[in-house]
């Protein structure tokens, strides 16, 4: 596991067998596999697209002009999120006790990229043989849950750190830092000296601003798509908007119209390094049951963003929750319950509806005070002719230290 304080990393060691420890880094190197490999999976998928348009008779292409051009375009766009996701990756130092460089906009490759897509890009081209099957052939089947998040970490960028995110992080982040705030002003205690944690942290925008505004602040993480790509945003990365991305070119349904999915994504909105002189925020990876499980009251602050769900035991994370939390500590969360391990038929997952979880809260020593559904959307491109809405459940509730086996009344 990595700590990371602001541009510093520290090394920790956590007890796992030596067959644990091979399983974790071949899990590790496909991850990075996934990463550098998305451009030959992509192109299998648009040379796919491609065959299939060009079996159309000449009758019917030709009332669809301009759709070699859409194709050509996609293509480029995808060399241009290679390139970013090689940045990413190579030199990857994730868990090394090392300086890791930074990326500028002076390297006048990552503004020409995509500027103009109808400009000659052998610069940032990954060579390979467009009609080679062989990664399809003899990965693509093992590899399929691997890319596809690839792709989702590409959208997770939007989310947390592009302009065109903030209408989502205002529906999401925003609650929860009102709330933050309002529980501890400015001028009450030192904001410096609450310790605020947020697991499930993604790509670190929340936990960011939270030590934005003061706090001590600790993501984590369990996901290496998620830490690999935010150690990228928030330890090499110094300026704003000097990356290029094109997130949406990877599903061309329900789209209005044809420039929504090829439009381009600057990112960051912000420069990542523009904390607090002397800030506390810091990233520890690894499953946040197994992470936090000796760490009894020693947090003030527990903050959960669509996190809930994502447990195969709900239970454990509210018990987990109460256990760190100091006596009067706070829980804010909002999020749905999609659980993610539902219909994997061969993993373990309980599923309790929110009248059943909030129950459960209760009976681990908590009392709610602020509750409401919020509508949020996530990681959706807007301009889609369809996107998820999600009511979530938002909650603050504050730690009493008197558990309950009551049985609550419905909301």
């Amino acid at each position: 596991m990595c700590i990371r304080d602001r541009n510093k990393f520290v090394e920790t060691t956590s007890t796992i067998s030596n067959s644990e420890a091979n399983e974790e880094n071949k899990h590790f190197e496909k991850v990075i596999s996934s990463f550098s490999n998305y451009k030959q999976n992509m192109i299998y998928w648009l040379n796919k697209k491609e065959n299939d348009w060009n079996s159309l008779s000449q009758n019917q292409k030709q009332r669809v002009p301009l759709m070699e051009d859409r194709f050509n375009f996609i293509r480029k766009a995808i060399n241009a999120n290679q390139y970013v996701l090689q940045q990413i990756i190579n030199p990857h130092t994730l868990f090394k006790n090392q300086q890791m460089p930074t990326i500028k906009c002076e390297d006048e490759k990552i503004d020409n990229q995509t500027n103009n897509l109808n400009q000659n890009q052998n610069e940032h081209e990954f060579k390979s043989n467009d009609n080679d099957q062989f990664l399809h052939d003899q990965f693509h089947q093992s590899y399929e849950s691997f890319f596809d998040k690839v792709k989702s970490t590409i959208r997770q960028m939007v989310r947390d750190w592009s302009k065109e995110g903030e209408f989502e992080r205002s529906q999401s982040y925003q609650p929860i830092l009102d709330e933050l705030e309002a529980r501890f002003p400015f001028n009450s205690e030192s904001r410096s000296n609450i310790k605020v944690l947020c697991p499930g942290a993604g790509l670190g925008r929340l936990g960011w601003e939270i030590a934005k505004r003061g706090f001590i602040s600790q993501c984590n993480e369990f996901s290496y798509f998620m830490l690999v790509a935010s150690d990228f945003i928030l330890n090499r990365i110094t300026q704003v908007e000097c990356i290029q991305i094109f997130p949406w070119i990877h599903n061309l349904s329900n789209i209005l119209n044809t420039k929504d999915n090829l439009m381009p994504i600057r990112i960051p909105d912000v420069n990542p390094a523009d904390l607090p002189e002397n800030c506390n925020f810091s990233n520890v990876a690894g499953d946040f049951v197994e992470v936090y499980k000796d760490q009894k009251e020693n947090w003030d602050v527990v903050v959960t963003c669509f996190f809930l769900d994502t447990a195969k035991n709900i239970i454990d994370y509210v018990e987990t929750i109460s256990n760190i939390l100091k006596d009067g500590g706070i829980w804010i969360n909002l999020g749905p319950l999609l659980y993610h391990w539902a219909d994997l038929h061969d993993e373990f997952s309980i599923e309790l509806s929110y009248q059943q979880l909030r129950n459960v809260i209760y009976s681990y020593g908590f009392n709610i005070e602020n509750e409401k559904i919020i509508v949020n959307s996530y990681a959706a491109n807007l301009n889609a002719m369809m996107y998820v809405n999600y009511k979530c459940s938002f909650f603050c509730a504050v730690k009493n230290n008197i558990k309950t086996n009551i049985k609550l009344s419905n909301i």
